[in-house]
């Protein structure tokens, strides 16, 4: 202290000499004692590996990942997985480690696992939404031990990768499996209950009714067809029973009134047929009234004559027997055309 004066710097130059030893000592000494205990201090080598994971290529709107396990879930699983003494002590016997130290195997094992560090990496590339990855190191005395070691470790952590992927891989293809014949399953029972319904309601599923309509319509026109030829018989029978009447009376050039009587009860039954299936206006219903007409006009005018049973036992003429024998193909006729008439009503009140 020079009293209350300040300090200038001739003042530290003369101090600087005065106590040059302080900083000169340190100077030289520490350096020394640096190297001497560089030769004391074991060598430690650090041998690093860094792993990048590969996505999946295809895109998971397309494919689903088959393996949707967290990606730091699966390292974290496989770390435990490599750190555990079953997989260390292989490594420990397989490159010796430790074995100057004298060290037991518990305490060898303890020692790799702080020696083995497993680290998240993130490149550039991941930042860029390119691919993560991770990185492996492993620190030894010995800098060809560091990089064999490390080198197993990385072998060892993908195969561990490998082998976890492939067992949940293998696993949910087994369960898609499962559900896939499960599926095939149910819809085989569905396929065959819809089959066996099918076949149940044919012709009444809602698909079928453009067909029914179709049928149902071709019907309609096969009865109305039907009605047609039955009414054109039935007009022809009567006909024939009115001609085989009038053969059939006493006397080729008289008509008795019998006679008369029968040809009336024909033709009105003609004539209930005709008009209960077409207007008064239809050509056959006016010719069958006047028919009828002209009939009871004759009857009318005709004087009653007794009856005459001498001809009943005479044999047939032939034109009766003929006439006798239309009558019976039209009645055959008739018979079959209703039947037809009566099967095709059943069938349009199926439909």
């Amino acid at each position: 202290m020079l009293g209350h004066r300040t300090l200038n710097a001739e003042d530290y130059l003369a101090i600087l000499k005065r106590r040059w030893w302080i900083i000169l000592v340190p100077a030289l000494v520490l350096p020394v004692l640096a190297v001497a205990a560089t030769l004391y201090i074991p060598a430690q080598y650090v041998s690093q590996s860094t792993v990048q994971i590969d996505q999946q290529k295809v895109s998971s709107s397309l494919v689903p990942a088959v393996v949707t396990e967290d990606i730091n879930t699966r390292l974290a699983s496989i770390n435990e997985q490599i750190q555990s003494r079953s997989s260390i002590q292989p490594i420990i016997e397989k490159f010796n480690l430790y074995a100057d130290q004298h060290l037991s195997m518990d305490d060898r094992v303890a020692l790799a696992r702080n020696n083995l560090k497993i680290a998240a990496a993130q490149s550039d590339l991941a930042r860029s939404s390119g691919l993560p990855g991770f990185t492996i190191s492993f620190t030894a005395s010995d800098a060809h031990t560091a990089q064999l070691v490390c080198a197993e470790l990385t072998s060892l952590f993908t195969r561990a990768d490998l082998s976890s992927r492939e067992n949940t891989a293998e696993g949910t293809t087994a369960f898609f499996k499962e559900q896939l014949d499960s599926a095939k399953h149910t819809l085989d029972d569905q396929g065959a209950k819809l089959a066996d319904f099918q076949r149940k309601h044919f012709g009444m599923l809602p698909e079928d009714e453009a067909s029914n309509i179709n049928i149902l319509s071709s019907l309609q026109t096969q009865l109305d067809a039907s009605t047609q030829a039955l009414s054109r018989m039935e007009q022809d029978r009567s006909y024939i029973q009115a001609m085989l009447t009038e053969q059939s009376a006493s006397g080729p050039n008289t008509t008795s009134p019998q006679t008369q009587e029968q040809q009336l009860q024909a033709l009105l039954a003609q004539q209930s047929t005709l008009t209960s299936q077409y207007t008064p206006e239809y050509p056959g219903v006016i010719e069958i009234n006047r028919k009828i007409a002209d009939l009871r006009r004759k009857m009318a005018q005709s004087p009653a004559a007794p009856t005459s049973s001498s001809a009943a036992g005479d044999n047939d003429s032939a034109t009766v027997q003929d006439l006798r024998a239309r009558l019976r193909a039209a009645d055959l006729g008739i018979q079959a055309k209703r039947a037809e008439q009566a099967q095709i009503t059943r069938q349009i009140h199926s439909y």
